[in-house]
């Protein structure tokens, strides 16, 4: 290898996709999520899009309030998500009582 040539990054396991899904579901920026896996933001961006993750979206409070409600009344986060239109990992970070 000469002294020009970058080694290969490193190959990520099941245990660092598994807790980069869990961060992005809590909302986690990208920055954060980079340092708590030791890798480069960019690395950590490329493999949200190749696992076809999202960030989180920040959604209105009075969103919030009924997401609450409804979870309340016994509907299940699919139930919300369908009736709100959002995806279900952001209906259950919403549906627990803040």
């Amino acid at each position: 290898m000469s002294e020009k040539t970058k080694p290969a990054a490193t190959p990520w396991t099941d245990q660092d996709r598994d807790l980069l899904r869990s961060k992005m579901i809590a909302g986690e920026p990208i920055r954060a999520i980079a340092a708590a896996l030791g890798r480069t933001e960019s690395a950590v961006s490329t493999t949200v899009n190749r696992l076809g993750l999202q960030p989180m979206r920040r959604i209105p409070a009075a969103t919030q309030v009924r997401i609450r409600d409804l979870a309340g009344e016994g509907w299940q986060s699919s139930r919300i998500a369908r009736r709100l239109q959002l995806p279900v990992e952001v209906v259950e970070r919403y549906s627990v009582s803040a």
